[in-house]
């Protein structure tokens, strides 16, 4: 099997997967060698070397390094998600290192998919990947995300 991106895990597996920067033409075989068929990029800085693997269709969702993404960034991530989830294909999600923007967008599924509590989401992901939702900012944009579903009633869970 090809060689895997840095700081890879499954979160929920064969459904979303995290990891850093896959920077190499084996990194994405690997992606693929697993069954990832979505890739989401979250760091304009660092595009993956994916326009060889018409198997795998890509997103990129551009978020400054330790920024937090927006409100429109993480539904944009979910949809893809939902969609991808629907279609019976596992997502993979990264950024540079696989821990602030990600482990931001990874405790925002948490939230939507598993019906966790946002200091929980932040938690769990914290304990399962070290280092991830790196900032404050990072950690309130999770809250901010909570607060939108339940002020829209899209929350199905107390």
């Amino acid at each position: 099997m090809s060689r895997k991106p840095r700081n890879f895990s499954w979160i929920e597996e064969g459904k979303l997967a995290a990891f850093g920067w896959p920077s190499t033409v084996e990194n994405v075989r690997y992606l693929v060698d697993v069954g990832i068929r979505h890739l989401v990029t979250l760091s304009p800085e660092k595009p993956p070397p994916i326009y060889t693997f018409p198997e795998i269709s890509w997103t990129e969702i551009k978020i400054r390094e330790f920024h937090p993404p927006t409100i429109s960034q993480i539904n944009k991530f979910v949809g893809v998600c939902q969609k991808a989830f629907e279609l019976g294909q596992a997502v993979g999600v990264h950024c540079w290192m696989g821990r602030g923007r990600t482990g931001t967008m990874v405790a925002c599924y948490y939230i939507k998919f598993k019906g966790m509590q946002p200091l929980e989401a932040v938690s769990t992901v914290q304990r399962a990947r070290p280092g991830s939702v790196e900032t404050y900012t990072q950690e309130a944009a999770v809250m901010d995300y909570y607060a939108y579903l339940v002020q829209r009633g899209l929350l199905e869970y107390d």
